[in-house]
């Protein structure tokens, strides 16, 4: 998943994953911290990766590097017999 939002700096992007760490007025932070219980219960993974916003580019040049959320959750085929 990709968004076309300005990113997530850095010293916020490696506490997004904490429960309750929000940035938001209204958030609880608890959204992402679920997510990932879920897939570490699943034995996966979650990566964030949010490049910073280049502040030396003009507004109309179409850049915005957003935050790509990487979810990794291994499969079985077959039955588990």
């Amino acid at each position: 998943v990709h968004d076309g939002g300005e990113g997530i700096p850095a010293a916020q992007l490696s506490r997004v994953l904490e429960p309750f760490y929000t940035t938001k007025p209204r958030g609880n932070g608890l959204g992402l911290s679920i997510c990932r219980a879920i897939i570490w219960q699943c034995r996966g993974r979650i990566e964030l990766r949010s490049p910073r916003v280049d502040r030396e580019r003009s507004p109309g040049d179409g850049a915005r590097p957003g935050t790509s959320v990487l979810v990794e959750i291994p499969c079985r085929v077959g039955s588990a017999e």
